[in-house]
């Protein structure tokens, strides 16, 4: 019995030195979901596709018609650096274009940020182009070069987006 009462007695000391011994690293970073502060991004969002006609000498006439740009995904990257202070990648965030061709997001951000923003390509299929003498009807993809802005925690940020036509055929 004395050498069990023993055994558990050094069991305990040699348990506790290890538990009060070593002491956990605490990690400071932010979760994503910690942060409580945010910024809205708002703007509009257009599209472009060419209609030709003639004129009454028969000459080509190229107008811009806007292309319906409702329903479409804006997608808003906030640097997973943000959260954490280190490290690579972002938190992505989407929104849908509305039918007034405007958008509005929210994202959380800790002080400032430099988001990445973009839309979703999409093809049309009644781009018209000139072929020499002719109209002709292509395809085209509606694309957007992707936008780093710089926002802040706290206001509301106007970023406007602006689709260009790549003719595909």
């Amino acid at each position: 019995m004395k050498k069990t009462m023993k055994f558990a007695a050094i069991c305990a000391i040699v348990g506790g030195m290890l538990l009060t011994g070593c002491s956990k690293e605490e990690n400071t970073a932010l979760n994503i979901n910690d942060v409580t502060t945010e910024t809205t991004i708002v703007g509009g969002v257009q599209a472009f596709r060419t209609q030709i006609t003639r004129d009454s000498l028969d000459s080509p006439v190229s107008t811009q018609v806007v292309v319906p740009t409702a329903g479409r995904t804006i997608f808003v990257g906030v640097p997973n650096s943000n959260f954490t202070g280190s490290g690579s990648g972002f938190q992505w965030f989407e929104t849908t274009v509305g039918s007034n061709s405007q958008f509005s997001i929210t994202v959380p951000v800790v002080n400032t940020a430099n988001v990445v923003i973009y839309a979703e390509a999409f093809t049309i299929e009644n781009h018209q182009v000139m072929d020499g003498p002719d109209i002709v009807t292509r395809s085209a993809l509606q694309r957007v070069t992707q936008a780093n802005v710089s926002v802040q925690a706290g206001n509301t940020h106007v970023h406007n987006i602006a689709y260009t036509l790549q003719v595909i055929n």
